[in-house]
């Protein structure tokens, strides 16, 4: 089972997480493979119909859809972060690659500081 939780609670969250999504495939460098060089957005995911792409700023369309494409249905984000909140981090890049999610910090346990050799224990 891949499936996992994840609560959005804050814009960079909401756009890391955008980028994650929409960009996995340059990740995993599918983008690489002979057959893909050539595209700009991955055609195996809604990237077609993200409207947040930095490099379609002053484009008022989004991207041309070749008529062998099938479109997937997409919703559109019903809340504040994923409308609008995530762009107060910048607009997404077709070129963004993912980073690795970061491991989550464990609680370390650090030796008791000695005492200081000028002062008196108490």
């Amino acid at each position: 089972d891949r499936y996992h939780c994840e609560v959005i609670t804050c814009p960079r969250q909401a756009r890391n997480t955008l980028a994650y999504v929409l960009n996995n495939w340059r990740k995993h460098r599918e983008d690489r493979r002979v057959v893909a060089r050539a595209w700009r957005i991955d055609p195996f995911s809604s990237a077609a119909c993200f409207g947040g792409w930095l490099e379609q700023a002053d484009n008022p369309m989004l991207w041309a859809i070749p008529a062998s494409y099938d479109r997937m249905t997409v919703s559109r984000p019903r809340s504040w972060l994923l409308r609008t909140g995530w762009q107060v981090h910048g607009l997404i890049s077709i070129r963004e690659v993912p980073a690795a999610r970061s491991r989550p910090r464990t609680a370390r346990t650090s030796p008791s500081p000695s005492p200081s050799p000028n002062r008196s224990p108490r």
